[in-house]
């Protein structure tokens, strides 16, 4: 009896190791929504395009790559992926607000209807 009640626990003891270690590689694996919806990438073009003081992708395109390299490797540019796009949204709001005084930051950065052209469109025609 008591060698299939230790066979019984160590089923259940490498029962719950697995389960464990699956959860980890859920947790690992899913990836952590951010208040700020859209591409990365996406933000990071309109930035520069905002930057450059042009909408016009297509003709600007070497301009924009050179702009999102250098935004890349600043030092002010935060590491994380989410918290990049609520910096560049952060700074895209700052600058609709100049234009439409009835926006605030906090009502522009929390709706998406205020996110930025290309995040809208999906991309920038290239």
């Amino acid at each position: 009896m008591i060698p299939s009640l230790i066979a019984a626990v160590v089923v259940l003891l490498s029962m719950s190791t697995v389960l464990a270690a699956d959860s980890k590689k859920v947790k690992a694996v899913a990836a952590p929504s951010c208040a700020v919806s859209g591409e990365l990438r996406h933000w990071e073009i309109d930035h520069c395009l905002l930057k450059l003081e042009t909408d016009d992708f297509t003709g600007n395109h070497a301009a924009v790559e050179k702009c999102m390299k250098e935004l890349s490797a600043s030092k002010d540019y935060p590491k994380d992926d989410c918290a990049r796009k609520i910096f560049l949204k952060t700074e895209y709001c700052n600058f609709r607000i100049k234009y439409q005084k009835d926006l605030n930051l906090k009502q522009c950065i929390k709706s998406d209807k205020y996110n930025s052209p290309t995040v809208v469109n999906g991309g920038a025609d290239s």
